[in-house]
């Protein structure tokens, strides 16, 4: 079986470029786009589909914007599903994909993958930065009160 690991936007228009490696080859710790980590705290850190935030809309919720090529976002995603037990249990990360998810970026005015949106329940943005991971993001919440 083979998955897919990376896409590759090409620049100028080359067009899309994948990435694929046999599964012998494959961490366990990767995330393929589409798909959640079997290790992922799914209460706290999980994919972003307009259904989950949604249903989220009552609760504290972080759009987290991430690409596969982007080497900071798979560090930071990683620390994220490792670390998901320090992120306050009323807090759900929803992991964007940057590259997919183009409308969700013009909502919110996103222009960097790498970028962390804090909703309130009317969709508006209370906060949004670009960078860090877990100790940033709790840093964040604890200025905005929300933990």
């Amino acid at each position: 079986m083979v998955r897919l690991l990376f896409l590759v936007l090409g620049i100028a228009g080359v067009g899309l470029m994948a990435v694929v490696l046999p599964q012998s080859q494959q961490q366990t710790n990767v995330v393929a786009f589409g798909q959640v980590s079997q290790t992922q705290d799914t209460q706290r850190v999980m994919e972003y589909t307009p259904s989950a935030a949604q249903s989220l809309r009552t609760q504290n919720r972080v759009l987290f914007f991430e690409a596969g090529w982007c080497a900071n976002c798979r560090d930071a995603l990683k620390e994220l599903e490792t670390r998901s037990a320090e992120i306050p249990a009323s807090v759900t990360v929803l992991r964007a994909n940057f590259d997919f998810e183009t409308e969700l970026r013009k909502k919110y005015g996103v222009h960097y993958q790498h970028t962390f949106v804090v909703l309130d329940t009317n969709d508006q943005v209370v906060k949004m930065w670009v960078g860090g991971g877990v100790d940033e993001l709790k840093k964040e919440l604890e200025l905005l009160g929300i933990i």
